[in-house]
């Protein structure tokens, strides 16, 4: 496919591997994507049990994770 063609000159043979290819694609971002998400909240919830350990309240945590957000 050149820079200035469109998809519908793609060979119809070809779009149906395209389609997949692409579902395929955007299947395993939305996993990454929640993936990322979960290690996100454990790092959250590590930190938060971390400031506890060390004796901070939780107004003042709250108010430590707001700042960097």
């Amino acid at each position: 496919m050149t820079p200035h063609s469109s998809p519908a000159v793609l060979p119809s043979a070809h779009s149906g591997s395209v389609v997949t290819a692409l579902t395929a694609a955007t299947s395993a971002a939305h996993v990454a994507v929640e993936h990322a998400q979960t290690v996100a909240d454990q790092i959250f919830g590590l930190s938060v049990l971390s400031l506890r350990q060390q004796g901070y309240n939780d107004r003042f945590i709250a108010d430590r994770l707001r700042a960097r957000a």
